[in-house]
């Protein structure tokens, strides 16, 4: 009888197409210490997101501190033992919060710099052939959706009639909903094209296509606004994050190490408190945030590519990403030395 070995190997089946990423509601339950039911809210992401791009909306949303932030649980049961989530797990459709309240305070946070993904809207006609276009644009949590336009116009080449029928839509079950030219980005991260094409025009902007299968929407780099254009850009490639025998905990002790140095130096502090004082009140808490990242990425610059990370915002989202892995967030030195990270850069 012929072996295996001699026998013609079957044709590999076609790979099937990557499923185009989706926007989902995810529904929050926060429980009291007793473990009954108190506030719940709905937050939009990525079918692809993990807990710590959860967390890191709600902190946005709930104006938490650092404190709140590490201090939240999740779990996908009522009862405290019932499934607890790590950050780098795939989140659910709901889950249930414990250390941490769905409430809104007096003072909002203030705005920041963050990255959305566009996606387009298929046409009726469809036949789910053609490439779906995702791509990442960084915007303050501000800006309105007139501003998101002009961004997307300067990013991919629009015309102005374009820009004028271009439609920015949210998700809905059952349908889409249409965002106001006067609404507020906030804590949406996922918005459909509508109206206007995605292919990129002469002279926009570079923009990178999410890869198949993506493991977390951190890890792609992202074209940037026109009105942080001052912010240096990483090169538009999608980041290869270290191996996890690579980055392990010695690599990231001595990472934080660098970063204390850096941001600790006189000249970095002086340099950050002459920021501060020029862009007291609420009028100049945009510009702060924008200059305050181009002041931390002199020194993300200079201490990420020793350790595998890009040194740009890419670099230091993912770095970010890895820090969440288990054996690292239960080092209490890791925790103790962002900490003291947090304090110098506030």
């Amino acid at each position: 009888a012929a072996s295996a070995r001699d026998t013609p190997a079957a044709s590999a089946a076609p790979a099937e197409p990557a499923e185009a990423p989706r926007v989902v509601h995810v529904r929050i339950t926060a429980l009291t210490s007793g473990g009954a039911e108190a506030e719940t809210a709905s937050v939009e992401c990525h079918d692809q997101a993990t807990l710590a791009d959860v967390r890191g909306i709600l902190a946005t949303l709930y104006a938490w501190d650092l404190g709140t932030s590490t201090a939240a649980q999740f779990s996908i049961g009522k009862r405290e033992k019932d499934g607890q989530l790590l950050d780098a797990d795939i989140v659910p459709k709901a889950l249930f919060l414990r250390g941490a309240a769905l409430c809104r305070r007096a003072r909002a946070a203030p705005p920041e710099l963050v990255e959305v993904v566009f996606s387009r809207m298929p046409a009726d006609d469809d036949d789910g052939e053609g490439e779906p276009f995702f791509f990442r644009l960084s915007a303050m949590t501000d800006c309105t959706t007139a501003e998101l336009r002009a961004q997307l116009r300067d990013a991919l080449g629009w015309s102005e009639p374009e820009c004028k029928h271009a439609r920015l839509l949210l998700k809905r079950a059952g349908g889409f909903v249409s965002l106001k030219d006067n609404e507020r980005l906030d804590a949406r991260r996922a918005i459909i094209v509508h109206g206007a094409p995605l292919e990129r025009r002469g002279g926009a902007s570079d923009i990178v296509p999410l890869p198949p299968a993506a493991p977390a929407l951190k890890s792609c780099p992202a074209a940037a606004p026109k009105r942080a254009a001052a912010v240096p850009e990483a090169t538009p490639v999608v980041l290869a994050e270290p191996k996890a025998g690579d980055f392990n905990l010695e690599r990231s002790l001595s990472l934080q190490r660098e970063l204390l140095d850096g941001f600790g130096a006189d000249s970095f502090q002086r340099r950050l408190k002459k920021l501060r004082e020029e862009c007291q009140g609420p009028a100049g808490a945009r510009r702060y945030n924008v200059e305050r990242l181009k002041l931390l990425l002199t020194v993300h610059g200079e201490v990420l590519p020793r350790y595998g990370f890009d040194g740009g915002l890419p670099g230091v989202m993912a770095m970010m990403a890895a820090f969440s892995a288990p054996v690292l967030a239960a080092s209490a030195e890791v925790q103790r030395n962002g900490a003291m990270l947090e304090k110098l850069i506030g």
